[in-house]
């Protein structure tokens, strides 16, 4: 679907193809509006990011000449008096990859519980199954009931979830009765941390994100890594639990003294939830007592009861757990 073929006939209700010539601002706004309550530093930076295309939406049609956007960035608006008021986004998952992303399914309040979410959802596989997608995949929070009935009713199962944590005070003392085997985690350990990850994930993650494994970063990746590091005073931590050569779970820890937040990642062999989180989250925060007082953001992939239950023990509170939905197309 070429940018410059898009019909171009004003129409003042119903279904068109989302043109970037004329719709990145308002589908900006929308998005804002629709999901104001979710937005953090990042998502307003991407809206920061689609409001300064508007401004270059000329080059759109040049560029789609040239690179055939439409296959790889693409959507649908609903329109109602001449003014966009539901909006959905369809993007390749990558390149050299057959399936698709669905995002930013977005309608104006006043016009909700009207079937226009339908409407744009349903459009979107269909072009994704035109295309010769095998399947279509889209996050959506745990906690949005009408939007999972939605996509429920359209097929799409729940395969994955991830869950994001936040500690805005300083951390508590900890005191924890037992020890595990719990140790600093080293270069060496990388085989050992990227066994984990891939075990930790579910088969569908692994088929839709790929391995976590990847070849060595070449020696000026790694070198700006370092810079980047050096400038926000980043220090890159971790601890694991292990018996013998077996890493059983892990815990890696960004901490900064310059930058916004520190992060947190913890990963977990499925038979071993809910045994060494507290620990290994005990351990990471005390670390952060070297470093200035930040919100510490805590990241599970995937997201499990224990994992979530450790932390909110631990002073964290929860922000959203998004789902991974999946629907497939078939041949």
């Amino acid at each position: 679907m070429a940018v410059g073929a898009l019909q171009r006939t004003e129409i003042k209700r119903g279904l068109r193809p989302f043109d970037p010539l004329r719709d990145i601002l308002p589908v900006a706004e929308l998005i804002e509006l629709a999901f104001a309550a979710d937005l953090e530093t990042e998502g307003r930076e991407i809206l920061q990011g689609m409001r300064a295309a508007a401004s270059v939406a000329p080059l759109w049609g040049m560029l789609d000449r040239l690179l055939s956007l439409g296959d790889y960035f693409s959507g649908y608006v609903w329109v109602e008096e001449g003014k966009v008021v539901g909006n959905t986004t369809l993007t390749r998952a990558g390149l050299g990859r057959r399936d698709y992303v669905i995002s930013n399914v977005a309608v104006h309040p006043a016009y909700r519980r009207q079937g226009n979410a339908r409407r744009l959802m349903e459009a979107a596989i269909q072009a994704a199954r035109q295309r010769g997608a095998p399947w279509v995949v889209l996050e959506v929070r745990r906690d949005n009931y009408a939007a999972k009935a939605l996509y429920e009713q359209l097929g799409f199962v729940v395969v994955d979830a991830h869950s994001v944590l936040v500690l805005e005070a300083w951390p508590p003392a900890i005191h924890l009765e037992g020890e595990l085997p719990i140790r600093a985690l080293g270069a060496g350990d990388e085989g050992r941390i990227q066994q984990l990850r891939r075990a930790a994930r579910s088969e569908w993650a692994r088929r839709l994100d790929g391995e976590p494994s990847s070849p060595p970063p070449t020696w000026w990746v790694r070198a700006s890594q370092l810079g980047g590091r050096f400038l926000l005073g980043e220090g890159q931590l971790g601890w694991g639990w292990a018996d013998g050569d077996e890493l059983w779970a892990a815990l890696s820890l960004c901490a900064t003294r310059w930058g916004a937040r520190h992060r947190l990642e913890l990963w977990a062999r499925p038979e071993r939830h809910g045994h060494g989180e507290r620990a290994l989250i005990a351990r990471a925060l005390s670390a952060l007592g070297r470093y200035p007082r930040r919100p510490t953001r805590a990241t599970l992939r995937p997201s499990y009861p224990q994992a979530v239950e450790s932390l909110r023990l631990m002073g964290f509170r929860h922000l959203r757990t998004l789902e991974r939905m999946i629907l497939e197309l078939g041949d």
